[in-house]
């Protein structure tokens, strides 16, 4: 399985809005007070087409370092306090090298619930909440990467997928017996949005 289906993954889930509502890529950083604003630009300071060096500059008390995942995507981890705010993807091709500081990103995931869209929309939020924002779920992807789980709402915007979770292990109600790949238009009670997937405008 290639690297690059993890990526992949977050942009077939995620729903089209019209071309006209999506705002251009710019590299500059956000107004005061939106620091923890999700955008189809970025999340907080950090922007689509700003290099790994002007976001860590955009956020001096994070610590960035380099992560992977189960499919070896060489991921960089933006932390704070020992906690991961974000996870970011900038073109780079082997988990093992030193962060290329030049590249610049392409892939954000949100895990911190401080982040939010315009919408309200945040990670730990339950899907029962988020579909009075979004519009219902239409479909619950499970995908062999990880056994991830992904949802697709009615009203989700292009370039955002949303990785979910539950306290009972599948978010989808799938038949007996089902193994990933697999998909389900129903969810189990108390699921969760774990984190919120921006791949910028196209």
């Amino acid at each position: 399985m290639k690297k690059e289906c993890v990526l992949a993954m977050a942009l077939t889930c995620a729903w089209v809005l019209p071309a006209h509502q999506l705002a251009a890529k710019p590299q500059t950083a956000p107004a005061a007070g939106s620091a923890w604003r999700i955008t189809s630009r970025g999340a907080g300071p950090i922007r689509f087409g700003m290099t790994v060096m002007q976001a860590k500059r955009a956020m001096p008390n994070a610590k960035f370092a380099r992560s992977t995942d189960g499919d070896g995507v060489a991921l960089i981890a933006v932390t704070q306090a020992g906690k991961e705010l974000l996870s970011l993807h900038a073109g780079e091709d082997d988990p093992a090298r030193p962060i290329n500081y030049r590249k610049k990103i392409s892939y954000i995931e949100v895990r911190d619930p401080r982040y939010r869209t315009d919408t309200g929309i945040s990670p730990g939020m339950r899907l029962a909440a988020a579909e009075q924002k979004l519009g219902p779920v239409r479909v619950v992807d499970w995908s062999e990467i990880e056994s991830r789980e992904y949802v697709t709402f009615a009203r989700q915007s292009q370039g955002t997928s949303f990785r979910v979770t539950s306290p009972d292990g599948s978010v989808g109600v799938y038949p007996k017996d089902t193994g990933p790949p697999a998909k389900s238009k129903k969810y189990t009670p108390g699921s969760t949005i774990f984190s919120i997937i921006l791949t910028g405008p196209r």
